[in-house]
């Protein structure tokens, strides 16, 4: 199972929902090392050299903890979010049938460079304290984008925004998955 399978199995529970007949596009990232490198950024570069500690920066983090209900309703998502378990990464998905969702997923031990955006256009992304990378469609899925928090050189939380099964609007996607990651930074020890 791939790294990035959450964000896949967090798409096909949402679109499951969505009308009949809607296809289903793979979203998510296949596993193994990655070889991409982000563009270099003005902060501290995603990824790289870096004083910050490995162990134990996400622990005790829960997903659903890192968007209240307020928060979820101003992205135009249901206000409890679902709690799940996938492959190495605590996830919760808000959404709201019609409008796509959000996926948060907790990451204690991946950084950034431990996922797999090979290929994928990635943009730097200042998040409060943290520096983050923006991913536009990640593995060609138009009307998707991920943005990764790079918490700690092995410690990472994704947020996965999509819009209805039916959007190529990445850039929409992309200002979604954008203000959740500022919302979801805020929170982050």
């Amino acid at each position: 199972m791939g790294r990035h399978t959450f964000m896949n199995h967090a798409l096909v529970r949402v679109l499951t929902g969505c009308a009949a007949g809607l296809a289903l596009t793979s979203t998510a990232c296949s596993g193994g090392p990655s070889t991409a490198t982000p563009p270099p950024s003005t902060g501290a570069a995603v990824g790289g050299a870096s004083t910050r500690p490995d162990t134990d920066a996400l622990v005790g983090v829960k997903p659903c903890d890192l968007l209240t209900g307020a928060e979820a309703e101003s992205l135009g998502l249901g206000a409890s979010g679902e709690a799940d378990e996938v492959g190495s990464a605590d996830t919760c998905l808000w959404s709201t049938t019609g409008k796509g969702g959000v996926t948060v997923g907790v990451r204690p031990e991946q950084g950034f460079d431990d996922l797999d955006y090979t290929g994928d256009p990635t943009t730097p992304v200042e998040l409060g304290k943290f520096d983050g990378v923006r991913v536009e469609a990640p593995n060609g899925g138009k009307g998707t984008c991920h943005v990764v928090i790079d918490v700690a050189d092995s410690a990472s939380v994704q947020i996965a925004a999509h819009l209805r099964a039916t959007s190529t609007d990445t850039a929409a996607a992309c200002e979604r998955a954008v203000e959740a990651a500022e919302l979801v930074a805020a929170k982050l020890p």
